[in-house]
């Protein structure tokens, strides 16, 4: 009897133990959860405050820029517009279509010039003051705001990636029947080499001339192809005439190599085939460039961020204009190493990645002198 008392007196106390271990964490997950649910309202007001400075600053900026956009392509085409009779209908729908290019361009240095004006206007606030006697962060008000400049990121990336190239080839022809031109020029050299077939091909906008690099007899001596079409044409050794050449899909092996005129106008995942069968370090670059150029605006207001909070002195106008200059210098950066990727001096991928690497340095080095 003893022996069983003992037992269920232990088995109480290890019961009341177990209970009170568990009953001592649940306290401090309900705590938890009561005083997070207190910040939570907080947190809301933080983040609508801070998305609506954003899109403000930013939605001004991103404006200027439309506008701009919209007078000088004007100003550009009027005289062709007026000669050629093109009804402004054309006009307004090639300016639209070629949005895409342009903000792919533009969008870095908006996200810089919001930014910069977001901070500068936070800064002279009675919020920041208020938000600053509370003890929240730099950093903490940043990521309240990341819905905001996140989105930004987002569309960039997919404009950059993959609304550019489709806007692309659905301008260029607006912009050739307002000028009354044949074709545009490419902004990539207009070679293609297959080594896989062993012809250099001659891209003259929808057409393609080839030119085999193989012993008279075993070709033709020129090759012809249009977009579109399943034969290709070739002009044989001592012919005057041109005769039914191979199949388009044995001079070019690869769908995308005959679905896109040029490689600045192929999609990115076409490109990727582009280089696969024809390996060129200007291409190269260019794919790069789409994947990691919205990168730069976050490097950019990175590197501005010691000047983003205006002393008494200097006020907004200091803040605007190191970031204008801070722009430019990035864009002569970027042309630079480019450049030098393209024509193969540097690695593709560091080409595109040096300016914005040497932004993100500068910001780390300065960042000492950041003052909120």
């Amino acid at each position: 009897m003893k022996a069983v008392t003992r037992l269920d007196e232990m088995r109480h106390q290890g019961s009341e133990i177990c209970l009170g271990f568990v009953s001592k964490y649940l306290k401090t997950i309900i705590s938890w959860i009561s005083s997070f649910r207190k910040r939570q309202p907080r947190r809301e007001i933080l983040a609508a405050w801070t998305a609506g400075l954003w899109w403000r600053n930013w939605g001004g900026v991103m404006g200027t820029f439309l506008a701009l956009s919209l007078l000088i392509e004007y100003a550009t085409l009027a005289g062709d517009l007026a000669h050629n009779h093109v009804s402004i209908l054309v006009f307004l729908k090639y300016w639209a279509w070629n949005l895409p290019p342009f903000l792919s361009v533009v969008l870095p240095l908006a996200f810089l010039l919001g930014g910069v004006l977001a901070l500068s206007d936070a800064a002279v606030s009675r919020e920041w003051v208020a938000l600053r006697a509370g003890g929240t962060s730099l950093a903490q008000w940043c990521r309240a705001g990341f819905k905001a400049w996140g989105s930004v990121l987002v569309l960039t990336l997919v404009l950059q990636a993959f609304l550019a190239p489709f806007a692309y080839r659905r301008a260029d022809p607006l912009y050739r029947q307002i000028l009354g031109r044949p074709a545009r020029s490419a902004a990539s050299k207009p070679w293609l080499y297959l080594g896989s077939t062993g012809v250099v091909w001659f891209l003259d906008g929808s057409a393609r001339w080839g030119f085999p690099l193989k012993a008279p007899g075993e070709a033709f001596i020129l090759l012809k192809w249009r977009m579109g079409d399943v034969q290709s044409e070739g002009l044989p050794w001592g012919g005057m005439a041109f005769e039914e050449g191979p199949q388009a899909s044995r001079l070019f092996p690869s769908r995308a190599l005959r679905d896109a005129a040029s490689a600045d106008s192929a999609a990115t995942l076409d490109l990727f085939q582009w280089q696969r069968w024809a390996p060129d370090p200007e291409r190269a670059t260019l794919i790069w460039s789409r994947i990691l150029n919205w990168l730069a605006g976050p490097c950019l207001l990175f590197a501005m961020l010691p000047y983003a909070f205006p002393s008494p002195r200097g006020g907004r106008g200091a803040a605007l204009g190191y970031s204008l200059v801070a722009g430019l210098v990035f864009m002569g950066l970027q042309a630079l190493f480019s450049g030098a990727a393209k024509a193969g001096d540097l690695p593709s991928a560091w080409g595109v990645l040096c300016p914005m690497l040497l932004l993100f340095g500068f910001g780390l080095l300065r960042l000492n002198r950041l003052r909120t």
